[in-house]
């Protein structure tokens, strides 16, 4: 096994021939490729495929009519975007061509990344000498980069990833010389608005654009996510918020709030892809959480806490104690869903506080194990106790004991 994986290719397998000639060209530059097909298990170098996803540095995937029509290729995607891989999408046909065939999720993830074209009507060879460029500054930016995020806010969790299309969005706005903010030019010097109003500006602005770029049904989640997530419910939303949420920018235009709010549902949007129960890449996602360590994954995984679908916040609690952290708010909100109405979710809880070895929840677990209505419910809450320690746990485990054998007797 290569422990040392520069950049994984990603690919269906009647696109193989394309497969080897980039990974060729890479491997003859200097940068180590495998190359693997979206529904094969393992790569040449010995690694499982999603595996590999996490190890490579790069994630290289080949977007062609055969491709995009797998579901798996935003399974990997989506992993690929929360262990904060660049990505780099090469596509044998043009935008047009492939775009009927990707949902909006796939769009989204990578709608704010630098595209490759590896046409008919392009040099195979130049095309090869840019992708390897483009690759070589991601791989030195990574090597320089600290590989941690330990103190980021939320929101600026998913900033950080492909970058390019980022600056290249700032630097067209300073050359047309805008820098009217949104705030200022559909509500003046108001500090604080309804939130009706917000979201009728919000739509007036960038229906148009959602709908063209990631379809009809985007337009609703836009405006869910920033009521929710961004302002947090309210229905009066304050200037502070607003500034709060774009946060201190050298350079300020129309388009920022837009291009953050994008950013954030994208990697938020990733998460939920990557946990969803019918995903191919969960359980190597769930089991590889602890390596991964940055604030994106833990502030992503609490969100998803509070989802709609019990199998969502079941496996993000799995999740959360998968980070190996022990920060309060994680086991404040783990307490939290002992109490969840999915005995599931409940289970998760136990398990994943036990899994933390957290004492400061003990007495909430022998409160479970006690008086939760369901036994498998309270046959997790008995493992939690044994594997916390303690003197509470220890004396809660006895209890157990004795109970268990007056019910055999």
């Amino acid at each position: 096994m290569n422990e040392s994986l520069d950049v994984l290719i990603s690919h269906s397998k009647e696109d193989i021939k394309h497969a080897e000639y980039i990974a060729d060209g890479l491997n003859k530059s200097g940068i180590v490729a495998y190359h693997s097909a979206i529904d094969s298990a393992t790569v040449k170098s010995g690694l499982q495929k999603n595996d590999a996803i996490v190890k490579a540095k790069v994630f290289l995937l080949i977007l062609s009519p055969y491709s995009t029509k797998d579901e798996r290729l935003k399974d990997e995607v989506a992993l690929a975007y929360i262990s904060n891989k660049p990505v780099f999408p090469i596509a044998l046909k043009h935008y047009s061509a492939l775009a009927g065939d990707m949902d909006s999720a796939l769009k989204l993830m990578l709608a704010k990344i630098n595209w490759t074209f590896l046409t008919n009507k392009t040099s195979p060879q130049d095309t090869i000498d840019e992708l390897i460029s483009q690759i070589k500054y991601q791989l030195k930016n990574i090597s320089e980069s600290p590989s941690t995020q330990a103190t980021v806010d939320k929101f600026d969790a998913f900033q950080g990833l492909n970058k390019n299309r980022e600056n290249r969005e700032e630097d067209d706005e300073k050359a047309n010389n805008i820098r009217s903010d949104f705030w200022q030019i559909n509500f003046q010097d108001k500090n604080e608005i309804q939130w009706q109003e917000f979201r009728d500006a919000f739509i007036k602005e960038y229906e148009e654009k959602i709908c063209k770029n990631f379809g009809f049904d985007r337009v609703n989640w836009f405006c869910e996510l920033l009521f929710d997530d961004v302002f947090e419910k309210s229905l009066l939303i304050e200037k502070a918020a607003y500034q709060k949420f774009i946060g201190d920018k050298e350079f300020v235009s129309k388009d920022t709030f837009y291009q953050r709010l994008r950013d954030y549902g994208i990697g938020m949007l990733a998460m939920k892809e990557v946990f969803d129960m019918k995903s191919s890449v969960r359980i190597t996602a769930v089991q590889k959480l602890g390596s991964f360590q940055t604030i994106s994954v833990r502030s992503a995984l609490l969100d998803l806490t509070y989802d709609n679908d019990p199998n969502i916040r079941a496996v993000s609690a799995l999740g959360l104690a998968k980070t190996g952290r022990k920060d309060d708010w994680i086991i404040r909100r783990l307490t939290s869903m002992l109490n969840d109405n999915d005995r599931v979710v409940r289970e998760s809880a136990c398990l994943s506080l036990g899994h933390m070895k957290c004492t400061k929840a003990v007495s909430n677990i022998i409160d479970v194990w006690r008086n939760d209505p369901i036994k498998h419910v309270r046959e997790a809450a008995q493992v939690a106790l044994s594997r916390m320690g303690g003197e509470e746990a220890n004396k809660a485990m006895k209890m157990v004991e004795v109970l268990s054998n007056e019910m055999k007797n």
